[in-house]
């Protein structure tokens, strides 16, 4: 409904992308939600780029991403299910760790879920018995596994709170809560996982998010264990310019929602004996300079970018709040998923690590999930690319009241650097063009084109469609489009 930001070459991308779509038998809005799961999701998203994860270009947002073609169910945001990809297979030295966790724990039923669970949390079917989906998701799924590390790394104060708020409440209901308690716990979860996913809801001092962001914290902090409701986003958060940040990536609230037991044992842990009193600590923490880097692209325009690098993960100033650090070797250990996919699944061969069997945060965590309804209940991907404060369908939380009729968002994400607007199409090249395309020189297009196109329309035939994919004509004047919008891209 609206353009992507960016040069004339972003379009002129967007442009071949949705042609060569036609050709590949994908939907317009599978393309566009590729577009957003590389750039974006996180998170952890997604963790996702997440997002998951699971993180967005301000310019694509739900209505956009996965509201193309609402007759499309095969291929509805399809990719976004990879910002949970993570393939680490490194050894580490978990030595010294106070709460040693099980490298495999494959054999344990009660902590790595069924392939039926996991497959309807990811909506395989968006992808099973679909050649070229099957490769593009084997392809892009092993490469995610970054961005849930330094979201957890960047984001990890809000992870902390509304984890531990959430721990909370869960020990405050007996076992064998009723049906109604239940599901008032699982709501309370999914409010605090969409605040643990948006970009701005940050409690470090240094924005004009922190003081609203950190009153609301110590007011939610303030109720007893037994309630169940967050309160309203209302005052400050309703200005435009606020509302405009109240989004969370649907695949980082997945994240979030599924692993809430295991983050609060680990944000417990790293605490130790750490008293906070009656303020939130985080407060006092500096925020980072820089935004949130995805690809080198800071997904805070208000802030620069940076490239990935091991600084990423270096944040002394968290110790002001807890006893233990976050490392980057804790976060690779538990990412992405704690353990509970096999190893193997979405062509990912590390899912992250358990607890280890008869600890107490294993134990505990269960008990959590078991109170939350985990895996059985717990969300899965939906459509929505992502979430907005005000809208509770799809998945989605009513924190806020809905916008003024007149409301239009109007601080969408810009990507200036001229590496971001491109950042798509150099990841799909570098990663898929070789598995898929084996005999194809890289700046062979025709040859690119043809052979994609055989994969599309193999799959086209099986559903009795044919397809047609454009002529060398079109693709050498797109391309020249392309090459004449900016020569220095």
């Amino acid at each position: 409904s609206r353009p992507l930001p960016g040069s004339a070459k972003s379009l002129a991308n967007l442009e071949l992308l949705l042609k060569l779509a036609q050709y590949f038998a994908m939907s317009r809005r599978t393309i566009v939600a590729a577009l957003g799961l590389v750039l974006l999701g996180p998170a952890v998203a997604n963790p996702e780029v997440a997002a998951p994860a699971d993180a967005r270009a301000r310019g694509l947002g739900a209505d956009d991403a996965c509201g193309m073609e609402a007759g499309d169910a095969s291929g509805s945001c399809a990719v976004s299910a990879l910002q949970r990809g993570s393939a680490r297979s490194l050894e580490k030295d978990t030595s010294g760790e106070d709460a040693p966790r099980s490298q495999s724990g494959a054999d344990d039923e009660s902590w790595v879920w069924s392939k039926e669970i996991i497959d309807t949390q990811m909506r395989a079917d968006r992808w099973n018995g679909d050649a070229f989906m099957q490769a593009l998701t084997d392809t892009f799924a092993p490469r995610m596994v970054q961005h849930c590390l330094r979201y957890n790394a960047f984001f990890w104060p809000q992870l902390s709170f509304w984890s531990e708020e959430v721990l909370r409440r869960v020990e405050a209901v007996p076992e064998g809560l009723d049906v109604q308690t239940q599901q008032q716990l699982q709501d309370f979860s999914r409010n605090a996982s969409f605040l643990m996913c948006d970009f701005w809801f940050d409690p470090r001092k240094g924005t004009n998010w922190s003081e609203p962001v950190v009153e609301y914290m110590q007011k939610v902090r303030a109720m007893p264990n037994t309630s169940l409701e967050l309160p309203m986003l209302d005052g400050w958060f309703e200005r435009s310019a606020s509302r405009d940040g109240m989004w969370s990536g649907d695949s980082c609230m997945f994240w979030a929602s599924s692993l809430m037991c295991d983050i609060g044992q680990l944000a417990r842990d790293l605490r130790g004996n750490k008293d906070h009193g009656d303020g939130l600590c985080w407060d006092q923490v500096q925020t980072p300079p820089n935004g949130f880097s995805v690809f080198g692209v800071s997904m805070q325009a208000e802030r620069p970018a940076v490239k990935e690098s091991d600084a990423d993960f270096e944040h002394p100033e968290y110790l002001a709040c807890q006893e233990k650090p976050l490392t980057k070797d804790l976060l690779m250990e538990y990412c992405p998923m704690f353990g509970h996919y096999p190893s193997g699944y979405m062509n990912v061969t590390h899912w992250g690590t358990a607890w280890a069997v008869g600890s107490t945060q294993r134990a505990q965590s269960l008990t959590c999930q078991k109170k939350l309804g985990i895996p059985e209940s717990s969300p899965i991907t939906f459509g929505d690319v992502t979430h907005k404060a005000w809208r509770a369908e799809n998945g989605g939380v009513k924190l806020m009241s809905d916008p003024p009729a007149d409301y239009v968002p109007e601080n969408f994400f810009s990507m200036e650097d001229s590496s971001a607007r491109t950042a798509f199409t150099h990841a799909v090249r570098d990663a898929v063009l070789p598995v898929l395309t084996p005999n194809c020189d890289p700046n062979d297009w025709l040859c690119i084109v043809k052979t994609l196109g055989q994969e599309g329309q193999a799959s086209a035939a099986k559903s009795g469609k044919t397809v047609e994919g454009p002529s060398a004509k079109e693709i050498f004047a797109m391309k020249k489009k392309m090459d004449d919008a900016s020569s220095e891209d």
